[in-house]
């Protein structure tokens, strides 16, 4: 019997991959194995890529590994610390390397002489997306990074996805949902402007409708402003400018807000800073205070909670006592054009959220035990990384760099 094959590290390995594409394959069918890693644990899953690496006379439990490797459809790539490749499954072989075995070639001197859009996003210490030209197609990828320790090695597990079909399906569930939101509220600013016209046409002739006239014309304009008000709002969610994030004084960036509503419940926030575009996030603040007096609160019981934490993070709270959020509002209130409102355009909190995302942070709603609403951002600080990632016009072949 071989070194690997009495090794400890081989059984549980096996077992820890096998039952991770098991509960894959039980699940989905073709579920992503990284998805079902709480199965057997990136350790695991990493330890097992590596006991994959066998002789050719290892027993059939050891091609069992390489084989439950190769079934998943993402790229599993396994280097050591100083970037030697340990292992690749058939999907990184063929995605970086033209399907050619890449073990002992240094993973992070080829990634370094790639794109920067590319090796940024396989070097990476987050999850991200990345859409890249791939023969002349544009293609979305996840990319996961997970450091762990084998015995006394330590090694980095890179897991990459092919997202372009679950993308492209969202972005057409999306379009679909755009256009009939559109068709929608177009219609129902033409349908009437087009009777009023009609109607106005025979009252024209006769002076003595003039305030009948002058009734459908005031109904018309109307209409005409809210269809404009409409598009505006979708306007100005499309061309929202990447934000120019900067160190922002906290206690004046809040003396324009006190001014507004001067009513509120703001705090002091001497010598606290933070790290974001102040005019975006003062319009965040702005339509959260504006959405909560709208929700029924009193001025005086909206309120403002500003935490600095040690992280760099700062994390901003907008409480109110108004009327809370229904379950359908809990569920889509970030919907572009979701609103409860008569008459509201569904776009200030599609627009919260685009600015705060855009910023790299997150932003919640709930609500409040004791009645009201609460909406929660936080803002990464400056030493956070960028979560979106340019597209690169690049080739995912790191031996052509």
């Amino acid at each position: 019997m071989s070194e690997r094959e009495s090794s400890p590290l081989f059984p549980a390995a096996l077992a820890a991959v096998v039952s991770v594409v098991s509960a894959g394959l039980l699940l989905r069918g073709d579920r992503p194995l990284f998805e079902a890693l709480a199965v057997g644990g990136f350790a695991g899953l990493g330890a097992a890529l590596l006991a994959a690496r066998r002789p050719p006379d290892a027993p059939a439990e050891a091609s069992l590994a390489d084989l439950a490797a190769d079934l998943t459809p993402d790229a599993l790539l396994l280097y050591e610390e100083d970037g030697r490749i340990a292992y690749a499954n058939a999907t990184a072989r063929n995605l970086f390397f033209e399907g050619a075995d890449p073990s002992g070639e240094n993973f992070l001197r080829l990634v370094g002489r790639a794109p920067n859009a590319l090796s940024s996003a396989l070097l990476g210490q987050s999850a991200r997306l990345i859409t890249l030209v791939v023969d002349d197609r544009h293609e979305t990828f996840s990319v996961s990074r997970q450091a762990h320790h084998v015995g006394d090695r330590e090694l980095t597990l890179l897991v990459v996805q092919n997202l372009t079909r679950e993308v492209s399906q969202r972005e057409v569930e999306t379009l679909k949902n755009v256009v009939r939101v559109l068709s929608h509220e177009v219609n129902n600013s033409l349908a009437p402007i087009a009777s009023l016209v009609h109607s106005a046409r025979k009252l024209a002739g006769r002076p003595e409708l003039s305030a009948k006239l002058d009734a459908a014309f005031d109904t018309i304009g109307e209409r005409a402003r809210h269809l404009q008000g409409f598009i505006e709002g979708y306007a100005r969610l499309a061309r929202l400018p990447a934000p120019h994030a900067q160190a922002v004084n906290l206690e004046k960036f809040l003396e324009h807000l006190r001014s507004l509503y001067p009513e509120a419940r703001i705090p002091a926030a001497a010598g606290v800073s933070g790290w974001f575009d102040p005019t975006q996030i003062e319009q965040v603040l702005i339509n959260l205070f504006k959405n909560a007096v709208e929700a029924g609160s009193a001025p005086s019981d909206v309120e403002l909670v500003i935490d600095d934490a040690s992280d760099g993070v700062t994390r901003m709270e907008v409480r109110d006592r108004g009327s809370g959020f229904s379950e359908e509002a809990l569920a889509s209130a970030f919907t572009p054009f979701f609103t409860t409102k008569s008459g509201g355009s569904g776009m200030g909190h599609a627009l919260c959220r685009e600015i705060v995302h855009a910023h790299g942070g997150s932003i919640g709603i709930a609500n409040r035990k004791d009645g009201g609403g609460r909406v929660t951002l936080e803002l990464p600080g400056k030493a956070a990384v960028d979560p979106r990632l340019a597209a690169s016009r690049t080739k995912l072949t790191l031996s052509r760099f």
